[in-house]
């Protein structure tokens, strides 16, 4: 059946059935459920020292990413020794007694920072203790486009893989 006018109700507007790990609780299509702390304040930095300084100021910080943009084919491993200093610094943030579920500072927290990596998919897997990763449109068909199975491995390997893309 055609639908001649803009849909006036949410009942009518297309909609693309979710990969199954999609599904809520209730087997409702969705997103999966943001866990108790938000994503309010979401720090971007290129360096484990400021890593280290933003977690250092006392605020609850739930997560923050490593952005470390076109380093030379020299400084991987540089960027390795970031990513892994990130690594240690934001698991360092957990082990309190309390049980509100935010990282960094701030007395009592039990479940660490979540650190995410940008770009650098390769090393965030090979380093380990990464919460996820941020891939532009080039790395995510860098990804895609292997013919092996690093997909499967990053996926398995991260509890989550943002992708962002510029569809024209």
């Amino acid at each position: 059946m055609a639908h001649t006018a803009w849909p006036r109700s949410a009942a009518h507007m297309p909609s693309i059935l979710p990969f199954p790990h999609t599904l809520n609780d209730d087997g409702a299509a969705g997103f999966p459920r943001v866990p108790a702390r938000s994503m309010a304040l979401y720090p971007i930095v290129s360096s484990a020292a400021e890593v280290k300084r933003v977690l250092g100021c006392g605020q609850r910080i739930a997560d923050i990413q490593l952005r470390i943009k076109d380093p030379a084919p020299d400084q991987m491993e540089s960027v390795r020794e970031e990513i892994e200093e990130a690594v240690k610094l934001c698991a360092a943030t957990g082990g309190g007694g309390g049980s509100d579920g935010g990282g960094g500072g701030g007395g009592g927290e039990c479940t660490p920072t979540r650190l995410w990596v940008n770009d650098h998919w390769q090393l965030a897997l090979e380093c380990g203790g990464v919460y996820g990763v941020h891939l532009g449109h080039e790395d995510l068909m860098e990804l895609l486009c292997k013919d092996d199975d690093s997909f499967d491995q990053l996926a398995d390997s991260v509890s989550a893989v943002v992708c962002f893309l510029n569809v024209m």
